[in-house]
C-alpha cells in the first residue's frame, strides 16, 4: 500500500531540515502563521510551522491558504511539466485563501524546492510519489 502524500511530505519536511536547514528556516518563517490545508487524492491534513519544527493535524481550523490537487498534477509541477498557472487555468490545481496568503505560499513553494533540490533524501521521495501515481503498488 502507498504512503500517503502527508507522509511523504513530512518526510521531506525532515530532509531538508536536516540536509539544508535555510531553506527550512525560510519555510518556518514564511509559513508559521499561516498553516495550510491541503486534499493530494484522498489524502487530507493541515500543515502547521511551530516551534522550529513543522506538525501536521488530520482536519483543523485557522489554515489560511488551501491547496487541492492530485499526484500527477503535483509530479508534472515539480518536474516543470506544467506551470503553477498552467494547473489553476486546467483546473488541476486549486488555491483558496487571501491573495497575499497565497503569495506567501508561492514563495513558501518555491523554498521547498530549493531545500528539496539541495537534500539528498527528497529525489528518492519524488520516485516515490511516481511509483504511486503509476499504480505500481498493484503490480507487486
Amino acid at each position: 500500500m502507498p504512503r500517503s502524500f502527508g507522509k511523504i511530505l513530512d518526510e521531506s519536511l525532515r530532509h531538508i531540515r536536516r540536509d539544508v536547514p535555510d531553506a527550512y528556516a525560510r519555510l518556518s518563517a514564511l509559513l508559521g502563521a499561516a498553516p495550510v490545508a491541503f486534499e493530494v487524492d484522498e489524502d487530507t491534513g493541515v500543515l502547521e510551522f511551530v516551534g522550529g519544527g513543522h506538525r501536521f493535524a488530520s482536519t483543523g481550523d485557522g489554515f489560511r491558504v488551501r491547496v487541492e490537487t492530485d499526484t500527477q498534477t503535483l509530479v508534472e509541477l515539480v518536474d516543470a511539466d506544467l506551470s503553477i498557472i498552467e494547473a489553476l487555468r486546467r483546473g488541476r490545481l486549486h488555491l483558496r485563501g487571501r491573495a497575499q496568503e497565497i503569495a506567501r505560499f508561492d514563495d513558501a513553494l518555491h523554498a521547498f524546492m530549493a531545500g528539496a533540490i539541495r537534500s539528498r533524501g527528497t529525489s528518492r521521495l519524488l520516485e516515490e510519489l511516481r511509483w504511486n501515481m503509476s499504480g505500481a503498488e498493484d503490480r507487486v
